[in-house]
């Protein structure tokens, strides 16, 4: 007996018809037509200072603070907690979980009375286990109304340095273990960095909080110092790094050491740490060996295997050893570092609804947003703003981090998008590329494609547009949408597919059963692995490959003789399509 209750979710619709080798296109309706739109956020431009500068000054017109220091100690003092008050507070906050109505009710109003100094740790208590807690600590923050977002208090404080560094050094120090969660934690110890030295000589503020009751503070002070050449004011600090118990604490001292005093003579303590720390740590280390190493490293990758560890800070240990004489550490700040966050596009299991949520290098869950119709592209734009393309509802659309819109645009289908370092948005969808400025307000480039023929698309330095087709056709296109080139792949390409221009004039792409690497010139395959049905996939600054498969329900990192050395499954059976690592 055939079972008719059940409905197939709507994408399994695409999925038939792409793998029976059909365009779904002749069963839609015509192009959704494009409305006009308000303007998004500025996107990043060619000077990320000059840019940065610019996105500060913005949050903080926008949020009504001047950029004063008067102004800027109001706003820090009003959100610091007094040392001697910390604990009970954290003690309140427990207490929103506590067995007894009543005592519930008694914490929450006295946590509301205290008043704004306690929105860090309640931020903090909206991501632990207990969901009662959670759930109070998120209706305490409504109630104490309008909260900057990290992304304010960030700008606010590297505004603070820049005009009054006296002044903002011991403010920013205090208010520091109130940061709300690790990013800002790390702005503001990036923050302290730049204040390291004042008038040429050692911050005495910085200085003085090394011997600061709490760890937080002493932390962020001998990291910031040791973000400077190691005089001999300054090598005791070298030795107390080197005397730190936590490898994770030590870690951060010696990231400072080697990216900014430039000291090699850190490089083999960091090199050790790679047999000493989890792997949601090593990756910092890798990073900065392949930066430094190039193309010329040795070939290993780090799983989770203590063996893998071994063999790597070997082969690496060796490698400083050959060449530690002609390696340049300023190579280091020539480009900025990957945070080892991991963002995934999945969709439900039994419907098309889906979301989207950001890991850290421990696998936790950082933000989420739920209820997105497909989401098939994201882009990060700032700290805390993402571009996400929606296939099935039809938009793109830029929100915040709790899902809420700022900005959106009508798009048929979308399945790419990608702002480029001029700031204008580049958007693929099934039948068309459009190019939109900076403001988002004008549509720069059109490019109409009848067939509704494009998989995936990205736009090259160059200007030239990189098409791949559901006929397995890789395509360079002008701003007019003339093929200049077109070659033949030697593979089919999903119907949700993704390509990822790799700087070597090749490109990365997801085909039916494997991921692979393609001359764009030839379009001749110099690398591939298996993989079932992936949708997606990310050449990494170690080597490694990120790919994400909706079959297996699973993200992995493989090396590049396929092996696995990371992978994720959701907690919820949902089905990631798109996973991309910054």
């Amino acid at each position: 007996m055939y079972h008719t209750g059940w409905k197939p979710p709507r994408w399994a619709a695409g999925l038939l018809l792409s793998c029976l080798g059909l365009s779904p296109f002749a069963i839609l309706s015509p192009a959704i037509a494009q409305q006009p739109t308000a303007p998004a956020a500025a996107a990043p431009s060619e000077d990320p200072v000059a840019e940065q500068l610019k996105s500060d000054r913005a949050l903080l017109k926008e949020a009504k603070i001047a950029e004063e220091p008067k102004a800027f100690e109001q706003f820090f003092r009003a959100r610091m907690v007094p040392d001697a008050d910390r604990a009970k507070i954290q003690s309140l906050i427990q207490q929103l979980g506590n067995e007894s109505f009543d005592q519930r009710e008694l914490a929450a109003a006295a946590l509301e009375k205290i008043g704004l100094v306690t929105a860090g740790q309640l931020r903090q208590a909206e991501s632990v286990p207990d969901p009662e807690i959670n759930r109070r600590a998120a209706r305490i923050l409504v109630n104490l109304g309008p909260i900057p977002t990290g992304s304010v208090i960030a700008a606010a404080a590297r505004r603070f340095a820049a005009i009054a560094p006296r002044d903002a050094t011991p403010l920013l120090l205090q208010y520091l273990p109130d940061a709300d969660d690790d990013f800002l934690a790390e702005d503001l110890r990036s923050t302290l960095g730049s204040l390291a030295t004042i008038d040429g000589q050692p911050n005495p503020v910085l200085m003085a909080a090394l011997d600061d009751p709490l760890p937080a503070r002493q932390h962020a002070a001998l990291e910031a110092l040791l973000t400077q050449p190691v005089t001999a004011k300054l090598v005791n600090l070298k030795q107390r790094a080197d005397q730190e118990k936590n490898p994770v604490v030590r870690l951060r001292y010696i990231l400072a050491l080697v990216t900014g005093a430039q000291e090699p003579t850190a490089m083999p303590q960091m090199i050790n740490l790679l047999g000493e720390l989890p792997q949601e740590h090593t990756w910092r280390i890798e990073e900065i060996l392949l930066q430094l190493a190039g193309e010329k490293g040795p070939k290993v990758s780090i799983d989770s295997t203590e063996d893998s560890k071994r063999k790597a800070r070997d082969a690496w240990a060796e490698w400083w050893k050959a060449n530690s004489s002609t390696v340049n550490l300023a190579k280091l700040k020539e480009q900025p570092g990957m945070l080892g966050l991991t963002m995934i596009l999945s969709m439900d299991t039994n419907n098309s609804q889906g979301h989207i949520v950001e890991l850290g290098p421990d696998k936790k869950e950082k933000w989420r947003i739920d209820d997105l119709k497909f989401p098939i592209a994201a882009q990060m734009v700032g700290r805390d703003r993402i571009l996400v393309a929606e296939h099935n509802r039809h938009f793109v659309s830029l929100r915040d981090l709790k899902g809420k819109i700022l900005w959106e645009k009508q798009v048929f289908m979308p399945v790419a998008l990608q702002v480029m370092p001029n700031g204008t948005l580049f958007i693929a969808a099934r039948n068309q590329i459009i190019e939109l400025d900076r403001d988002r307000e004008k549509q720069l480039v059109t490019i109409q494609r009848p067939q509704h023929d494009i998989v995936a698309a990205a736009k090259a330095r160059n200007g030239e547009y990189i098409v791949v087709t559901n006929t397995g056709q890789l395509q360079r296109l002008n701003k007019t949408g003339e093929v200049s080139k077109s070659v033949s792949l030697d593979g089919r390409p999903n119907y949700y597919s993704t390509i990822q221009l790799l700087p070597n004039n090749r490109v990365l792409l997801t085909l039916q059963n494997m991921v692979a690497e393609f001359d764009l010139e030839s379009g001749k395959k110099v690398w591939e692995a298996n993989v079932n049905s992936p949708n997606s996939v990310q050449r990494l600054p170690n080597g490694n490959t990120l790919v994400s498969s909706m079959i297996s329900m699973e993200v992995q990192e493989i090396d590049r003789n396929g092996k696995a050395v990371w992978t994720y499954k959701s907690p919820d059976n949902s089905r990631p399509w798109k996973a991309f690592r910054r």
